[in-house]
């Protein structure tokens, strides 16, 4: 709790499976004592530290490396996560969960909004198992591992939908010669500081997301989890950091480009459009055209002291609707769904019609609840189990058909935004060349006349 009141603490973090060193609080007392400490947000790494371990002698040395994925399986990942958020719900104090990879834990955290934020990797949005293993071999070794086609898709669903709240990249830059070495020997982690903005730019192009959200998810995002000030939006007040981007430039990534000494990427070859051309920090250029400028101007950022303090118990709690034999012991959690609906807003937008996708048909309508006896409750129940389904069916395709209509809009935005700057440039050109063109004549008839 003293540790995290120091200048530049963002967070703690907490390893909860077995990961980097031997930095990790594998059981339940010891997580609920650091829930039940300071006010910082806590991130986790979800694992279950007692699985990984009942698993490990079933493999050995020399196995191809996509038995990575096998050894910390898919419930390794969501038995941490359901501990961990047990906990959180004991404690009422916020989690923050670190690269999520799992599509049964997106589904599951999204129950645990009041009390939860989410990470995805970058990684998991772009590389598929086993296809990654084979090509890469520990180069594709990380934690938790890249898993098959299934989870990729539910990642980008989740990305697309508002269930993530930050992408990173988790940069982990071991020396290539260590990578290279026989599962499971070599290092988990991979490099991505330097190619996580290209490589999520290039998403946007390809329309798994819109650029909005990519905005929100690298800069905005991050800034709410851990209550960053003054970074995250642009608003008097806050620092002057931006990111200039061209949407349309082609670039190959490639390991001589990359500066980190590991020098490697597991990208190395892929092509993307769309790159990042300047970086601004409080103002100032530090990046352009793939070249740092200047000396060193970084400040301690500074975070919101209650960030991660423990959430009021004000909320509404989620879970499945169930039935348990016996009228007296009859209950019901009902879903409580909230629709973030994309409307226009401020005055100067007040008479614009709301936003609707009319290709996912009408939205669900929620049903009466009457419990005046058991026959009405149970009838309730089935109610609104009938509704959770359908209505997270509609908002899933409401979320697919925003994400198009933001991309299509961001496109066209900036298509218009060249036409534009294309007439400007040519009637400055023209402006200018009249001026030449009339000083010209007059120096030359001033001459004539004597008049120099």
């Amino acid at each position: 709790a003293l540790l995290e009141q120091q200048p530049g603490v963002c967070a703690v973090k907490v390893f909860a499976g077995s990961s980097t060193g031997n930095l990790m609080i594998e059981d339940d007392a010891g997580l609920e004592a650091v829930m039940r400490s300071g006010h910082r947000r806590v991130a986790y790494h979800s694992e279950d530290e007692y699985r990984l371990q009942a698993r490990k002698p079933m493999f050995h040395e020399g196995q191809p490396y996509e038995t990575h994925s096998v050894w910390r399986d898919v419930e390794c990942a969501f038995l941490g996560t359901r501990r961990i958020m047990a906990l959180a719900r004991k404690t009422n104090r916020p989690a923050h969960i670190l690269h999520v990879s799992t599509a049964e834990e997106l589904e599951y955290l999204a129950d645990y909004r009041d009390i939860s934020t989410v990470e995805v990797l970058v990684n998991h949005l772009t590389q598929v198992a086993p296809e990654c293993y084979e090509k890469l071999g520990g180069l594709a070794v990380m934690h938790p591992p890249v898993r098959d086609r299934s989870h990729w898709e539910a990642s980008g669903k989740a990305v697309r939908d508002g269930r993530v709240d930050g992408v990173s990249s988790d940069h982990a830059p071991h020396p290539l010669e260590a990578k290279q070495l026989p599962w499971p020997k070599c290092p988990a982690g991979l490099t991505g500081t330097q190619t996580i903005v290209p490589v999520m730019l290039d998403h946007v192009n390809a329309g798994r997301l819109s650029l909005a959200r990519l905005v929100d998810l690298m800069a905005a995002g991050p800034a709410r989890v851990y209550g960053l000030q003054t970074k995250g939006r642009m608003a008097v007040g806050f620092d002057a950091d931006f990111t200039l981007v061209d949407m349309k430039a082609e670039r190959e990534i490639s390991n001589d480009w990359i500066v980190t000494p590991a020098g490697w990427t597991p990208f190395d070859g892929t092509r993307v459009t769309g790159w990042p051309m300047a970086t601004i920090v409080r103002g100032t250029v530090v990046m352009q055209d793939n070249e740092v400028s200047g000396t060193p101007t970084g400040q301690p950022a500074k975070f919101a002291p209650g960030a991660g303090r423990r959430a009021r118990n004000t909320s509404i709690r989620t879970g499945s609707c169930m039935r348990r034999g016996g009228a007296a012991s009859r209950k019901a959690v009902l879903f409580g769904l909230v629709f973030a609906g994309i409307v226009g807003a401020g005055t100067a937008r007040a008479a614009e019609a709301a936003w609707t996708a009319p290709k996912c048909g009408a939205e669900p309508q929620a049903p009466a609840v009457k419990a005046g006896t058991v026959a009405q409750y149970n009838e309730s129940v089935d109610r609104v189990t009938a509704y959770e389904k359908a209505a997270r069916v509609y908002n899933a395709c409401v979320a697919t058909q925003a994400n198009r209509e933001e991309t299509a809009i961001s496109q066209d935005a900036s298509a218009r935004i060249a036409h534009v700057h294309a007439g400007s440039a040519a009637v400055q050109s023209h402006i200018a060349a009249s001026f030449q063109t009339l000083s010209t004549t007059l120096a030359t008839a001033g001459r004539k006349l004597g008049h120099h």
